[in-house]
C-alpha cells in the first residue's frame, strides 16, 4: 500500500509525504524507486513508526520538484527494500493531491 499526503501547505512550503506501508527496520534508510510513464524518482526514505504497527518507509519531496510528475503518469511501479514490487494504476483522483500541493507553494522570492 502507498499513501501520499501534502504537508506544510499552510505555511506555503508544501511537501509531498510519501509512505510505503511495508515493514522497515528501526533506524533504516533506503531509496524508494518509483517508475512511471513520466520518469523515475529515487526518493530517500527513512523508517517511521506507525502507532503499534511497527515501522514503515516514509520520505518527503518538495511539491514543486519536477520529479513529482512521475506520480501523475499512466500508472506506477515502485519498490523499496523488503517491500516487493508495487504496481499501481494511474492515481486518478489521488493525483489531485500532487497538483494541489504544488499549487499551495508560495512564489519563489
Amino acid at each position: 500500500m502507498l499513501a501520499i499526503a501534502c504537508e506544510g501547505w499552510e505555511k506555503g512550503r508544501p511537501k509531498l509525504a510519501i509512505v510505503r506501508y511495508a515493514r522497515a527496520d528501526k533506524g533504516a534508510e533506503a531509496l524508494f524507486a518509483i517508475q512511471g510513464s513520466k520518469g523515475i524518482l529515487r526518493l530517500p526514505v527513512s523508517a517511521t513508526r506507525v502507532g503499534d504497527s511497527g515501522w514503515v518507509w516514509r520520505g518527503l519531496l518538495d511539491a514543486r520538484d519536477p520529479r513529482a510528475g512521475v506520480l501523475l503518469g499512466n500508472g506506477l511501479k515502485a519498490t523499496v527494500p523488503g517491500g516487493g514490487m508495487l504496481e499501481l494504476a494511474p492515481l486518478g483522483e489521488a493525483a489531485s493531491i500532487v497538483a494541489d500541493c504544488a499549487g499551495a507553494a508560495l512564489p519563489a522570492p
